[in-house]
């Protein structure tokens, strides 16, 4: 299953350039690291990085990947965001019609 913290990572892997500058900003070891993208690259059945020797670069399923990624977890934040406002707002309506009901 795929998980939005590998998501979280390829994108890394992206902006950091290199597994072990990512797996730094990411407070976990390369390794770790290296295996949850390999996850992923099993979940999707698709290879997101060439490999040689010592060095993996983004190929171009994981450049859209990297892309398209950004997106859904940019929207995912603002889901988040829109039911913490709709969670408060409804508290707030909460209290106001309990104090109009009780009185404070």
């Amino acid at each position: 299953m795929i998980e939005f913290y590998q998501l979280e990572q390829l994108v890394t892997i992206a902006k950091e350039g290199t597994l072990s500058k990512a797996a730094e900003v990411l407070l976990i070891s390369q390794p770790a690291l290296t295996r949850s993208i390999q996850r992923l690259e099993d979940d999707l059945n698709i290879k997101l990085f060439d490999r040689k020797k010592n060095k993996i670069t983004l190929n171009d399923n994981g450049k859209l990947a990297v892309e398209l990624f950004e997106k859904l977890l940019n929207e995912k934040t603002q889901i988040i965001n829109t039911l913490h406002i709709t969670v408060v707002n409804l508290l707030l309506i909460l209290v106001h019609v309990l104090r109009h009901q009780f009185g404070d």
